[in-house]
């Protein structure tokens, strides 16, 4: 408990599972949340991605999702991070998640 608590996380990728990870961590209470994607905001992010709404639609989903998730603790501070990741912006975090989400379907 003590490790989490200390520990800088990264999580890449907001889309639904990405977003429901963040939301979790933020509840269990680390340091700091950074949240990033380059990504905007699609109509098909709205049926996973919950705390999206349609008024967000074209706006960066880290950006966005940044303002709600920090609602849920007001003891971890959430920040968005919308460039390139680099290995020197990489460095102060303990823990990073990083999903990657294909841009064409998986043949079914």
């Amino acid at each position: 408990m003590k490790r989490m608590q200390s520990s800088n996380v990264l999580v890449s990728g907001l889309r639904g599972l990405g977003v429901e990870i963040a939301k979790n961590v933020i509840l269990g209470g680390v340091k700091s949340v950074t949240l990033h994607d380059q990504g905007q905001a699609e109509w098909r992010d709205l049926s996973s991605q919950f705390y999206l709404r349609e008024e967000d639609l074209g706006k960066n989903r880290a950006e966005v999702s940044q303002t709600r998730l920090a609602e849920l603790n007001s003891y971890v501070p959430v920040v968005a991070y919308t460039e390139a990741l680099t290995d020197d912006y990489l460095t102060p975090f303990q823990v990073g998640y990083k999903l990657h989400y294909p841009s064409t379907p998986i043949p079914g």
